[in-house]
């Protein structure tokens, strides 16, 4: 008897229903075909609830945004619904003393196709870190012993910048270095949970320097765990765990979260878009929509919008090293986008490829060590499409689909450009010889 594959089922489903049914009524099967092909990733059984509210707490109010410009410690058993809080000065601490921050009315998140109201909707940000053109530089930061639910960004930091100042850092006039000079720097994030947030746990705008990211659990985030901006530097995320993030998405139009459908839609656990000089060592990576990190550098998207300035640097020499990733589809990509069409993408930067209608623009990682790690059980290991990547004494096992270590490039090689100077020595690998160089990869 032959087999039909579960999703194109449902998709001929869908479509033999179209005729029968209302609008309402196709979203509705709809939303039950995606609930049943696609398990969510729900971790909020990790948040430790009080069970009774501390009558010391600070008395915050749903949908309220709290500035925070002087170091506190919250006290014990403390739950706060739809907050966000802003900090916007230098040397500030926030102890949370494990305080609940839930940015629904609910535990639970809605089923992929259910739309929230206006009123239910995540609140956007539970941590701003804001920085501004004028005035003190917002640094030494320290979020610690957090619970997030449920927020969209769990935690963000970026600096306001004039209109003046865009269009300069636009067209060139303006050196990213000069901003990254007054931007938020030194954001510490410790002993903290962040949970399935509706976007991202962590989102680094543009420019943000030294995240130090410890000891902390990011799970079930809709897109990535941790996403660096270009233009970000010298991270430092150690000790923690990211799993089940990269599986859904959250439209803000219609207020529905829905399923990530294919592997090309899914996000990985840490996003390094054209920021330089980090170093991700000593954490858990475990089933992943798409994979553990992933570096790249986006090829300028939305520039038709007037204030957004070009992607000019990769995501150069950065560290990963003794981490322990399993259960991915791929555990660690250099130039992620080296090969990928983006036809469907509004690319400022210069096209450098095209086959019939797909679109390939420069991907830059350069320089990446990627050191000492477990890679397990993963369907590929680490893929290489940029220069320069040294990877020694990592250990493989069980790795699936393809090699453990991947160097090759289509596209690269279609313009007689391809990877190269690629060092590989001192690793275990799960079977011999598990190393493949194509497209003239060297």
């Amino acid at each position: 008897m032959m087999k039909i594959d579960r999703a194109v089922l449902a998709s001929l489903l869908a479509i033999v229903l179209l005729t029968a049914c209302s609008d309402e009524q196709l979203d509705d099967i709809q939303t039950d075909i995606d609930n049943n092909l696609y398990p969510d990733k729900d971790y909020s059984s990790v948040i430790t609830f009080p069970t009774t509210n501390n009558t010391a707490c600070p008395n915050w109010q749903a949908n309220s945004t709290i500035t925070l410009r002087e170091s506190l410690s919250l006290p014990a058993n403390c739950t706060f619904q739809q907050v966000t809080v802003l900090i916007d000065r230098p040397n500030v601490e926030l102890n949370c003393n494990q305080a609940v921050f839930n940015g629904l009315t609910t535990v639970a998140r809605n089923k992929y196709g259910k739309a929230y109201t206006p009123a239910t909707a995540p609140t956007r940000y539970g941590i701003i870190v804001k920085g501004a053109e004028a005035g003190v530089r917002v640094s030494n930061v320290t979020i610690r012993n957090c619970q997030f639910l449920n927020y969209s960004d769990a935690i963000t930091a970026h600096i306001e910048l004039k209109q003046n100042t865009l269009l300069g850092l636009r067209n060139g006039t303006i050196q990213e270095s000069t901003i990254q000079a007054i931007a938020p720097t030194r954001i510490n994030v410790f002993n903290s949970r962040i949970i399935n947030s509706h976007m991202h746990g962590i989102f680094l705008n543009r420019y943000i320097t030294h995240l130090n990211v410890n000891n902390t659990r990011i799970l079930g985030s809709s897109n990535s765990g941790i996403y660096l901006g270009a233009d970000t530097e010298y991270a430092l995320i150690e000790n923690s765990v990211f799993e089940g993030n990269g599986f859904s998405n959250y439209d803000t139009e219609t207020l529905k979260r829905f399923p990530r459908r294919d592997e090309t839609s899914r996000r990985e656990a840490i996003a390094v878009d054209a920021s330089s000089h980090n170093q991700i060592s000593h954490n858990t990576f475990r089933d992943n929509g798409d994979g553990g990190v992933y570096l790249y550098k986006n090829c300028w998207e939305f520039e038709e919008e007037p204030l957004t300035a070009p992607h000019r640097y990769g995501s150069n020499s950065n560290l990963i090293t003794s981490n322990d990733f399993s259960a991915e589809e791929t555990a660690i990509w250099v130039a992620e986008r080296a090969d990928r069409n983006l036809a469907d993408f509004t690319c400022g930067d210069p096209l450098i490829y095209t086959a019939n209608s797909n679109k390939y623009y420069r991907d830059i990682a350069q320089n990446n060590i990627i050191s000492n790690n477990k890679i397990n059980h993963n369907k590929f290991g680490i893929r290489v499409q940029d220069n320069g990547t040294v990877i020694t004494n990592n250990s493989f096992i069980g790795t699936k689909s393809g090699p453990d270590i991947w160097v090759y490039s289509v596209v690269r090689q279609a313009i007689n450009d391809p990877v190269n100077t690629t060092t590989i020595r001192d690793n275990t690998l799960s079977k011999p010889n598990n190393i493949l160089y194509e497209n003239g990869a060297s």
